[in-house]
């Protein structure tokens, strides 16, 4: 059961990297095409809270590998995790998830501004 834990901790850093790589990608491969084109009025407005979501989720996807690697850190040791663990595993989870969703809000409000005016 032991290796089974291990494998599946291992397979969250690694999907976690991976995501954290395309979102990277992503971003750089927009940037790109920004590059390209003459933006003007509404669709720089538009491109640049694309590019703010961009950050929020290469931001998002940063936190994923620490959290899987601070998974994986404690379950190397041992098979279970105990309470104490369990509650820093779940107050770090938590405070990324907050923070993740008020940015979000942050990025509506901002384009919602950017829309009415």
């Amino acid at each position: 059961m032991k290796g089974v834990t291990r494998c599946l901790s291992l397979t969250l850093v690694f999907l976690s990297i991976i995501y954290l790589i395309t979102r990277v990608l992503s971003l750089i491969e927009m940037q790109n095409s920004k590059g390209k084109s003459a933006m003007m009025g509404r669709n720089r407005v538009t491109m640049s809270n694309i590019e703010l979501v961009h950050y929020f989720t290469i931001f998002h996807a940063a936190t994923c590998v620490g959290i899987s690697a601070l998974v994986g850190l404690t379950l190397k040791k041992s098979l279970h995790i105990d309470r104490r663990q369990f509650y820093l595993l779940m107050g770090i989870t938590g405070a990324v998830t907050i923070i993740y969703f008020f940015a979000l809000m942050f990025v509506v409000w901002k384009a919602t501004q950017a829309t009415t005016s």
